[in-house]
């Protein structure tokens, strides 16, 4: 048993493999990812689509393992009981009490993972009552207030409708209520924005940084909007091709990155009156995961690329100072030549 402090970390992810199929023709989704997280922290894993981000956040659920996958390494969380738990050796009752209690998961489409056959308030109370043992009484009023939180605006009528019956911002808002009933330590927020308007971005953006003031909650914020990470995360981890690539303080990072990886993210983002500016992509594409290139997985694409060096072995995450660590073989020639 670990007794919960401050010091001690809420989230260690430690050499984390996700792989799906059978060698040799087995896809590594997740390669050697490790991180940690403290409480009341709010860290972004960012990158392209197919980078492994939303398989690195179903893994600390729990949700990957099942038949068709394979995890390896360790997820150790420090739980709001003060036992420290390894999710990946976890047995399914285990993790059952795991989900919702301690560690809850906002998906990135609501409408496929709200049941199309109950109402809202039943999927509310549900969550209630299994992971705070509430009465229906009790759990109906929680459910009431936890949506009335969250801005809707008729949340007696929301209880009472399907999913289909409410709007892409409300089902997101719905989504939100049930991974906040069990009050977890660690809420990880897969892509919580995909496909909702900019206005509607910005209210679930204010919502989730207001309940993270206010619930003293870690977030792990997955997504690829580099403008929303600036909002909201106070660390950044930039993944491609499953694996960390730059970690460090956003401010710091989004400034001056050092990985070319990052330093391409931040040249493809469009910026505030940067009207005449040319927004510049990014060459080719996220490589296949079940045929990765020999070295570096990003020198087909890196403008930086020297053959022999960085397709010859794969560089290593190191550390560039306390709390920034980047995987580039050239990194310090590159950072002392300008480049």
């Amino acid at each position: 048993m670990t007794g919960i402090t401050e010091a001690a970390p809420l989230l260690v992810v430690d050499n984390l493999v996700v792989s799906f199929g059978r060698a040799p023709r087995s896809v590594v989704a997740a390669r050697g990812v490790s991180f940690e997280m403290r409480r009341q922290e709010v860290v972004a894993l960012v990158g392209e689509s197919g980078s492994g981000k939303s398989t690195t956040g179903l893994a600390l659920l729990g949700l990957v393992g099942d038949g068709a996958a394979s995890v390896e390494g360790s997820i150790r969380i420090t739980r709001k009981n003060g036992m420290t738990d390894d999710v990946a050796a976890l047995p399914e009752r285990r993790l059952r009490q795991l989900r919702g209690n301690d560690v809850a998961m906002i998906f990135q489409e609501p409408m496929s993972s709200l049941n199309p056959i109950y109402t809202i308030g039943t999927q509310i109370i549900e969550a209630l009552t299994v992971h705070r043992r509430m009465s229906q009484r009790e759990a109906r009023g929680e459910a009431l207030s936890l949506l009335t939180q969250l801005g809707v605006a008729s949340p007696e009528k929301c209880l009472v409708s399907y999913p289909h019956q409410l709007s892409g911002g409300m089902r997101q808002r719905v989504m939100i209520a049930m991974a906040l009933s069990g009050r977890p330590a660690l809420l990880i927020a897969d892509e919580p924005t995909t496909a909702l308007d900019v206005t509607i971005q910005a209210q679930i953006i204010d919502i989730l940084k207001a309940l993270q003031h206010e619930t003293g909650m870690a977030i792990l914020f997955v997504t690829h909007d580099l403008g929303l990470v600036s909002e909201l995360a106070e660390r950044v981890l930039v993944m491609y091709a499953g694996q960390i690539v730059e970690e460090g303080p956003v401010d710091r990072v989004f400034a001056q990155p050092r990985m070319p990886y990052t330093q391409a993210l931040m040249r493809s983002r469009p910026r505030l009156g940067g009207k005449g500016t040319k927004i510049e992509a990014i060459p080719g594409t996220v490589p296949n995961l079940a045929a990765l290139p020999q070295g570096c997985s990003f020198h087909p694409r890196c403008p930086h690329f020297l053959p022999g060096r960085c397709d010859a072995t794969e560089p290593p995450l190191e550390v560039a100072e306390p709390g920034w660590k980047i995987r580039c073989i050239r990194w310090r020639e590159l950072e002392e030549g300008g480049l």
